[in-house]
């Protein structure tokens, strides 16, 4: 087809603008709405699909990126907001669904990229919110994946953050849960390791306080069992220092009670050996005092029958010299000699 054609096509369409496609869809049905595009198409690929719209542009802002959108919303509800890309889609692949995005991106930044999810979730269910997740991630990698959770923030509150978490685990495994925490670490710090604690917390019980530590102990063994201590520590007072003890046992037995002294010892010198007896007695009082000597005898040779004395003298007054040889004495017989 002829340029000089194409051109004065072009120039008729600039003197009539959107008004001339109102006239041609009274001549016929097939010269109405989106069958126009088809003819039009047929004209030459100058003219076709997507390259129309180029064209139109051109002609005025009236007729440019959105706008001719809700110009063509004006002739009919089936050429109407987002029903639009369906019809587009029967005009070809590249115009088909979330590839029409590249498209639209092209003709302006209101439609281009994450803004354009608003508009998309108009359209249907499908193509709304975080199911949209899966479509954008073929798009590119900057919009794949937890990389998109920065840009779904712009969006809204609802969209922002760990409330997005919900959303992310109803789309795969791999998004859901304690399997986020690492993705998440990547966008951030306040999103990243032990921080993320709180955030999920007030997601669900499940992933609130100590219940928490099974599942970050499968992510790495630097926020596995007792190593995790230091960490709750700084999040809360009630999950901090001897506190926490209550907790351990509750979620396994080799963390619960006594066997656990051996572990603090690894991470403080304040809460390792015999000055753990003080912070033991305080939970328990059956850790408490004289009852403790049984259960650190069985721990270490070091801490068992008379070189407790020692340390105990150490730690109090109270439990120094001969006020404690009465009770340890009344301890031997019980161990040792029954």
């Amino acid at each position: 087809m002829p340029e000089s054609y194409v051109k004065a096509v072009l120039l008729f369409l600039v003197l009539c603008g959107i008004h001339l496609v109102k006239d041609l869809c009274e001549l016929g049905k097939d010269l109405c709405g989106i069958h126009l595009v088809k003819h039009l198409c047929e004209l030459g690929k100058d003219l076709c699909g997507i390259h129309l719209v180029k064209h139109l542009c051109e002609l005025g802002k009236d007729l440019c990126g959105i706008h001719l959108v809700k110009h063509l919303c004006e002739l009919g509800k089936d050429l109407c907001g987002i029903h639009l890309v369906k019809h587009l889609c029967e005009l070809g692949k590249d115009l088909c669904g979330i590839h029409l995005v590249k498209h639209l991106c092209e003709l302006g930044k209101d439609l281009c990229g994450i803004h354009l999810v608003k508009h998309l979730c108009e359209l249907g269910k499908d193509l709304c919110g975080i199911h949209l997740v899966k479509h954008l991630c073929e798009l590119g990698k900057d919009l794949c994946g937890i990389h998109l959770v920065k840009h779904l923030c712009e969006l809204g509150k609802d969209l922002c953050g760990i409330h997005l978490v919900k959303h992310l685990c109803e789309l795969g495994k791999d998004l859901c849960g304690i399997h986020l925490v690492k993705h998440l670490c990547e966008l951030g710090k306040d999103l990243c390791g032990i921080h993320l604690v709180k955030h999920l917390c007030e997601l669900g019980k499940d992933l609130c306080g100590i219940h928490l530590v099974k599942h970050l102990c499968e992510l790495g063994k630097d926020l596995c069992g007792i190593h995790l201590v230091k960490h709750l520590c700084e999040l809360d007072k009630d999950l901090c220092g001897i506190h926490l003890v209550k907790h351990l046992c509750e979620l396994d037995k080799d963390l619960c009670g006594i066997h656990l002294v051996k572990h603090l010892c690894e991470l403080d010198k304040d809460l390792c050996g015999i000055h753990l007896v003080k912070h033991l007695c305080e939970l328990d009082k059956d850790l408490c005092g004289i009852h403790l000597v049984k259960h650190l005898c069985e721990l270490d040779k070091d801490l068992c029958g008379i070189h407790l004395v020692k340390h105990l003298c150490e730690l109090d007054k109270d439990l120094c010299g001969l006020y404690i040889v009465e009770p340890v004495c009344k301890a031997f017989v019980k161990i040792f000699v029954l």
